[in-house]
C-alpha cells in the first residue's frame, strides 16, 4: 500500500510540474531544449542556418514579413536554449524605424492582451523632430523599449544603435537556469 501511495505521489508531482512549468514560445515553438533541435524546428519554418558559435546560433529569414537575423542563445553548461533575438535590418529613416517599432508593439500587445512597460524618448540635446534622431540612436541617446512581462517569460522590443528594431523572447525557466550557470561559473573562478 505504501508503495502504491508513493507511486501515485510521484506521478501526481510529475503531472503538476509539467503543467506549471510552461515555456515561452517563439513562432509556436517552446523556447527550450537543445540548440540543434531548435535549429531544426526553425529550418522547417524557412530559416537558414548561417553560423553556430559557442553559446549561440545565427539564422536568417523573415519574421512578421520582414527580413531578419535570429540569434538563438543557450545556457553555458547545460546548453539549453533560453533566449531568441530577432534583429531586423537597419533602417535609414527615423520615421520608418519608428513605424516598424510601433506596429510590432501594437501586434504584440494585441496578441498577448497585455500592456507593456514603455520607455520612449531621446536624451538631451536630441528630440523627436530635430532631424538627428538616427544620430541620437547611434550614439545611445535614445530610449525606446517596450517590455511585455508574461508568466512564461518576457518579450522585449527595442530600437537599438544600428539603427534597427530588435525583439527578444526570453523564457523565464531557461533565463533562471542561465543566470544560475553564469553565477556558478563566476563562483568557480573565485
Amino acid at each position: 500500500m505504501k508503495k502504491l501511495v508513493l507511486i501515485l505521489f510521484v506521478l501526481f508531482s510529475i503531472g503538476v510540474n509539467a503543467q506549471t512549468e510552461s515555456h515561452l514560445e517563439f513562432k509556436g515553438i517552446p523556447i527550450t531544449g537543445s540548440i540543434d533541435s531548435m535549429i531544426d524546428k526553425l529550418k522547417v519554418q524557412g530559416y537558414e542556418l548561417i553560423e553556430i558559435e559557442e553559446d549561440a546560433a545565427i539564422l536568417e529569414g523573415k519574421f512578421a514579413n520582414e527580413s531578419c537575423k535570429l540569434y538563438v542563445w543557450r545556457t553555458p553548461k547545460t546548453k539549453i536554449v533560453y533566449q531568441i533575438l530577432v534583429k531586423f535590418d537597419s533602417k535609414d529613416s527615423w520615421w520608418t524605424l519608428k513605424s516598424d517599432y510601433k506596429k510590432l508593439k501594437e501586434q504584440i500587445r494585441t496578441k498577448y492582451n497585455i500592456k507593456p512597460d514603455v520607455t520612449e524618448g531621446f536624451l538631451d540635446p536630441y528630440y523627436e523632430g530635430d532631424g538627428y534622431e538616427l544620430q541620437a540612436i547611434r550614439l545611445g541617446q535614445s530610449l525606446h523599449s517596450s517590455n511585455f512581462q508574461l508568466s512564461e517569460g518576457k518579450i522585449m522590443l527595442l530600437i537599438m544603435n544600428s539603427p534597427c528594431v530588435r525583439l527578444y523572447y526570453v523564457d523565464a525557466i531557461g533565463d533562471a537556469l542561465n543566470e544560475q550557470e553564469e553565477n556558478q561559473n563566476s563562483y568557480d573562478d573565485l
